[in-house]
């Protein structure tokens, strides 16, 4: 556990962790670690799902625990993309002690070691830890249980290759077409090689080799270089294999930065990414999100554009309209050219004017964890990933 936190909290009865994603969880369990109890520990988000629980305690909306704005510790656990914006919320909100500790992923530096490790033991005891709930790693039933066997068994270079930010340019430009690139400004082995002088005044600088670790650089006269150098500087460290549920096809990375065109709609609005997954080389879900730097919500959809009433870790969005793309019948066929082989892959894009852009491939949605509303979704999705020996459709 983080000594530093540990030490912070022992002056608090109540400590309420704010964000309950991958930092939060971790922060969690470092605070049981170090001898808190669920009665110490209140669970926050901006917006919750309505009943939404992890490990026994409800998810709150933060602004609903405003009784213990001045005697408790809030600990804003996110990335630090989102940790300056959710610092001021919560001080906005009137909590008097908001801390923003830089909080440690990487829990597995003895397996990177130790060979003889048993991988599948370490996988199920992440996923029940995490989640609250036994995986029979051999039967696998839900998505998120046949994400762990993938992880297990299905960890390969190629998925690697094609998870790096980078090197995937080649693969889009071979399968689909150059054209649906986001134009690259440069690529560098370390933050100190970037030459800004040479980048536009707007661009996105970030890791190849990751989740969450980039910035958004709409005017380049107002960089805090030492600040942005020590966020790249941390993120480049980040094996990201070892970083959340041994997602091991990140193991074959090796971390760069790179900075690609700033891509803007017209009227200022924000842009939103269209995060296609497929299944045997068929599309069958389509997510999008929104408003992900305030008020983040997750709209789902299927490859018809018909409403899914059901969540993924972010609450739906059924009152906001998401006009059903124009180019939605090409943005399928892409989304399936590149998935084509594998069992399931996560394929983004954005979508500007008519014109579609490739984000990233993510194979391991989630690292397996995201809580679905209702849980049958769960397993509607588990049975459209077709492991090898199973039935389609069994």
């Amino acid at each position: 556990m983080n000594c530093i936190i540990k030490k912070k909290a022992e002056n608090y009865k109540t400590v309420i962790i704010y964000g309950i994603g991958v930092y939060g969880r971790r922060c969690y369990f470092d605070m049981i670690d170090s001898g808190k109890s669920n009665a110490d520990i209140l669970l926050a988000v901006t917006r919750p799902n309505d009943n939404q629980q992890f490990h026994g305690l409800n998810i709150h909306k933060l602004s609903a625990l405003l009784q213990y704005r001045e005697d408790a510790l809030v600990i804003v656990a996110v990335s630090d993309k989102y940790k300056d914006e959710m610092v001021d919320y919560a001080k906005g909100l009137g909590f008097q002690n908001v801390y923003s500790p830089m909080i440690k992923l990487n829990d597995y530096d003895c397996i990177k070691s130790n060979p003889d490790i048993d991988i599948k033991k370490e996988i199920a005891n992440w996923y029940e830890v995490y989640t609250g709930k036994s995986i029979d790693l051999d039967h696998p039933k839900t998505f998120n249980e046949k994400i762990q066997w993938l992880k297990l068994y299905d960890s390969t270079q190629l998925k690697g290759t094609l998870s790096d930010k980078y090197l995937v340019r080649d693969y889009v430009r071979n399968v689909i077409g150059g054209q649906y690139l986001v134009p690259l400004c440069g690529v560098w082995n370390s933050f100190d090689e970037i030459d800004f002088g040479q980048l536009p005044e707007k661009f996105v600088l970030k890791c190849t080799h990751g989740s969450g670790t980039n910035e958004i650089i709409d005017l380049k006269d107002s960089i805090e270089y030492s600040a942005l150098k020590e966020k790249f500087q941390s993120w480049i460290r980040i094996n990201y294999a070892y970083a959340c549920g041994l997602e091991m096809h990140y193991q074959y990375i090796t971390p760069k930065i790179i900075a690609e065109e700033y891509l803007q709609t017209s009227d200022g609005s924000d842009l939103r990414d269209y995060k296609v997954h497929v299944f045997d080389g068929q599309a069958k879900l389509i997510q999008v999100d929104i408003d992900r730097m305030h008020n983040h919500r997750r709209n789902l959809y299927t490859r018809e554009w018909e409403y899914i009433p059901c969540s993924i870790l972010y609450p739906t969005a059924p009152e906001v309209q998401v006009e059903r793309p124009k180019c939605l019948a090409e943005l399928i066929r892409v989304s399936e050219l590149l998935a084509k082989g594998f069992i399931y892959v996560r394929t983004d894009f954005y979508i500007v004017g008519s014109h579609i852009y490739f984000g990233e491939m993510t194979f391991t949605h989630g690292s397996g964890v995201e809580p679905f509303i209702p849980e049958t979704f769960n397993m509607e999705m588990g049975s459209w990933i077709h492991l090898p020996g199973e039935k389609e459709g069994k």
